[in-house]
């Protein structure tokens, strides 16, 4: 009995490893697909009305003010659209790399390593804008 124990590892572990160079299956990629832009929607769609709504409680309190929004409440503005951004940007990067499992060897580490590169590049894009629009409030005349 004391031998059927490493026999069972030994074989478990080979199996696992031969499941390794074997893609995911189409519906199962498919699903997974599915879920991960369905949780990325719903991710955005929170980022996006907490943006929102904060941006109409800063309108209201200034009008009630008679003032117009400060540069603070601009600058909370776009600290919020940048969290849309990467959010966004997050969103599709678990997409691409749910796509990347229906993949095996090369394909699968370009498609992943693909799927990296387009990210790092949204999160900067989503950076630079956000640098860009503070510096436009900066240098905006008061």
């Amino acid at each position: 009995m004391k031998t059927f124990y490493p026999l069972v590892s030994v074989f478990a572990l080979s199996l696992a490893l031969s499941a390794c160079n074997k893609p995911e299956a189409p519906t199962k990629t498919e699903a997974d697909v599915m879920r991960a832009t369905a949780e990325g929607q719903a991710k955005v769609n929170e980022a996006a009305a907490e943006a929102v709504t904060e941006h109409l409680e800063n309108a209201a309190d200034a009008v009630e003010d008679g003032k117009a929004l400060t540069t603070a409440d601009k600058k909370d503005d776009v600290d919020n659209l940048h969290t849309v951004d990467t959010t966004l940007a997050d969103a599709n990067y678990k997409v691409a790399k749910e796509k990347c499992d229906a993949l095996t060897g090369d394909a699968k580490s370009g498609c992943l390593k693909n799927a990296d590169t387009i990210h790092e590049i949204e999160l900067g894009k989503a950076k630079a804008d956000q640098e860009a629009a503070k510096k436009a409030l900066a240098d905006a005349p008061k």
